[in-house]
């Protein structure tokens, strides 16, 4: 499901924001896919029509938890059908189910390395990102 997209646009409410800045780093500092998260608003503000203008290889992580379900549900229907979409979910509000997703989100992570080939942790480095690593903050 996932395995065929290059990109993948995360929806979040206030308790996945960390979960989804989290994801993002992960991922894209890998290699193993781009991510643009994005919380509901301004999804439905603009960032949608990356959707609507890249169907083909763009799939959707949604995290929610109880307070957001009924608005993460209305926006799931309103997408493209052809869209993959994996919904990461919590019982729980606030500080517990921002944890929660968190965890999901680190399995998330290594599900989306192995379909990759690429281990997150230690993805390779190619030579000119090691010479950006080692040069100090003013070249």
């Amino acid at each position: 499901m996932m395995s065929d997209v290059s990109t993948i646009v995360v929806l979040h409410d206030t308790a996945g924001k960390p979960a989804a800045a989290d994801l993002e780093s992960k991922l894209v500092e890998s290699g193993v896919r781009n991510v643009q998260p994005a919380d509901y608003r301004n999804f439905a503000h603009g960032r949608h029509n990356w959707l609507g203008k890249h169907p083909e290889d763009t799939g959707v992580i949604m995290l929610t938890c109880s307070e957001c379900e009924g608005l993460a549900a209305r926006t799931a229907d309103l997408l493209p059908s052809g869209i993959p979409v994996v919904r990461l979910h919590t019982e729980w509000d606030g500080f517990d189910g921002m944890l929660s997703l968190l965890v999901q989100c680190m399995c998330a992570v290594s599900v989306l390395g192995e379909q990759s080939g690429i281990d997150p942790g230690r993805p390779g480095v190619a030579d000119f990102g090691k010479k950006l690593y080692g040069m100090g903050p003013y070249g």
